[in-house]
């Protein structure tokens, strides 16, 4: 995991430099950078939540490109899988209300084929930050997460087309009506944050042509609906275009614009790759020109998880798990289901309500997840679900031909941490269970639960 001898971060501009065609070049084994188990599970951290055992072993023995075109290829059983989740989301909503949502959500990530479509659409409810408490309609906000799901992997266009298309983006901003007499600059403002215009970076002048191309637009009745006599038809000129610009025109022009596609490539870096380092506009160039060319986010994402900066050591454990992340995380690696309802409300108390981002800005990202009380809770909710009846890390290791007393430690520890503790800490852990295991009367199934509690306690395990 070693980045080219042109590395080094720009302390002026605070962005990292990297040579844009070594960073986004296909990352090829070699004997001193190998394909092993800790690449293996980074991967699977970021693309995937995290890997069970089996796609573990599979994704070693299959290399790099193999794994990353089956983590980004969806399954044939996909369809069916949302055949059979999407009504349950649904009459969820009608019936449990948030609570129902946040618990068939959760359940869906962890039993999800392909999880990458999974934290595509958590990466983009994050962004839009609809919230379903300002909707005040448990089934209006599932039908705008399924529209979501839908397009979360197509192309820019698309995803904005689909979220501009659904009267929750106006209801949850507080903007459902837009009149020719009273276009919203407030509302210009807002919209041309999230489609990575700030409004610093545009004048007066052009928010109000974006104003003025929403002016039509109404939601009644929880439907959008496009009053013709009330939109104003004259030219607007937007981003160096001129038009009579509506809805559809004006997600063309933005989604096409060079600054809105690398704010998309720069939060996919983020999420991706690293919170701590920023690029620059240099080593995102290739991504834009790949949106600019027509690509789709999922191609785009493909690129990234096959990249050398990728397996580099900038990227490795560089991010914080959200909450969410770190609690699907477990489940998937354990291959097993977990009870979500009460997973859900946990999941509020520790910041991430899945159907209520806390403001237009999504949820926090990186540190800000982690502080002296967070940190201490989020331990607590591991353990709780670490040591719940739900999990049985004795039966997955027996399964797995570790079922003996002396070879499970090693093999919960590769499982979650691919062998990345210090050793004085793995050292302290062996130590715990020997004393454990020597007691009697002792319970292999009830111990490895302890054991696994210690193990999700330590902090790396809150590094993606």
């Amino acid at each position: 995991m070693t980045l080219s001898a042109n590395d080094q971060v720009d302390a002026s501009l605070g962005q990292l430099r990297v040579d844009p065609v070594w960073a986004w070049e296909p990352f090829v084994p070699t004997p001193n950078d190998p394909w092993d188990l800790r690449k293996v599970g980074h991967l699977f951290r970021r693309a995937a939540f995290a890997g069970s055992w089996p796609q573990l072993q599979q994704a070693l023995e299959e290399g790099p490109e193999k794994t990353v075109s089956r983590l980004t290829t969806p399954p044939p059983k996909l369809a069916q899988f949302h055949q059979q989740f999407d009504p349950l989301l649904r009459e969820a909503a009608r019936g449990q209300g948030q609570g129902g949502i946040r618990a068939w959500w959760l359940r869906r990530m962890v039993e999800s084929p392909f999880p990458l479509e999974e934290k595509l659409t958590l990466f983009w409810h994050g962004h839009f930050a609809i919230s379903a408490d300002r909707l005040r309609d448990p089934t209006l906000f599932v039908d705008y997460l399924l529209q979501l799901r839908e397009s979360c992997l197509s192309s820019w266009q698309n995803v904005l087309a689909t979220v501009c298309g659904h009267p929750a983006l106006l209801l949850s901003a507080g903007s459902p009506q837009h009149r020719k007499a009273q276009p919203s600059l407030k509302w210009a403002r807002i919209f041309a944050a999230q489609v990575g215009l700030a409004p610093d970076g545009l004048p007066a002048t052009e928010l109000q042509e974006i104003a003025r191309a929403w002016t039509g637009w109404f939601v009644v009745n929880n439907r959008l609906r496009f009053i013709a006599s009330e939109h104003d038809p004259r030219p607007k000129k937007i981003l160096g275009r001129q038009g009579d610009f509506g809805i559809p025109e004006l997600v063309a022009v933005i989604s096409a614009h060079p600054a809105s596609q690398e704010f998309v490539v720069r939060k996919l870096f983020r999420y991706f790759i690293s919170e701590e380092h920023p690029p620059s506009g240099e080593l995102l160039s290739p991504l834009v020109d790949c949106l600019a060319q027509g690509e789709s986010l999922l191609g785009v994402v493909r690129v990234i998880l096959r990249s050398n900066i990728f397996y580099s050591t900038l990227a490795y454990r560089s991010r914080v798990k959200s909450p969410v992340e770190s609690v699907v995380g477990l489940a998937r690696m354990l291959g097993q289901i977990v009870p979500t309802a009460r997973l859900g409300e946990d999941l509020v108390d520790l910041g991430q309500d899945l159907c209520n981002p806390p403001t237009f800005d999504g949820w926090p990202e990186g540190r800000a997840w982690i502080n002296h009380l967070s940190f201490l809770r989020r331990k607590q909710v591991l353990r709780q679900l670490a040591v719940s009846s739900a999990l049985d890390p004795w039966a997955v290791a027996q399964k797995h031909g570790y079922g003996s007393i002396n070879k499970l430690p090693d093999f919960l520890s590769q499982l979650i941490y691919q062998g990345d503790l210090p050793s004085t800490t793995m050292g302290t852990l062996q130590q715990k269970w020997n004393s454990l295991s020597a007691s009697r009367p002792f319970q292999p199934a009830d111990g490895a639960k302890v054991f696994l509690a210690e193990l999700v306690q330590q902090p790396e395990f809150e590094l993606a």
